[in-house]
């Protein structure tokens, strides 16, 4: 069948991840019920994942579980989003593109066959 996501296998964001972008009440029902899906996928195999949810768009980010990272901190919607929240000013002038894509990569990234089984079970299911 046909699906609304766009799968996003980025080099720049080293998270795969779905997007949704709706425009009709149909087409936010039919992604809503995708979404769902693969929200109930990464549930039931006890795979984190972020959420992040706009006016016609939706975003989902599977990822490993969180651990001590960012000084401590757990990522987050904003973390997810690009924003990082910096308690100190030592922390802020240690973050650089680097440490966030290697920190995301190393901590972050589900294993890319766990991506792909969510995507072939949830979107192209028959």
């Amino acid at each position: 069948g046909e699906t609304l996501a766009h799968v996003e296998r980025s080099k720049d964001f080293v998270i795969p991840f779905l997007t949704w972008k709706t425009s009709t009440s149909q087409k936010t029902a039919k992604a809503a019920q995708e979404c769902q899906c693969c929200i109930d996928f990464l549930v039931k195999r006890e795979i984190p994942h972020n959420l992040i949810i706009n006016v016609g768009e939706l975003y989902l980010f599977p990822r490993k579980p969180a651990r001590s990272v960012f000084d401590g901190k757990m990522p987050g919607f904003p973390e997810m989003a690009g924003a990082f929240i910096c308690l100190s000013e030592e922390d802020y002038d240690g973050l650089d593109s680097n440490l966030i894509y290697s920190t995301f990569r190393d901590n972050f990234r589900i294993h890319i066959s766990d991506f792909e089984m969510m995507i072939q079970k949830c979107l192209f299911q028959e």
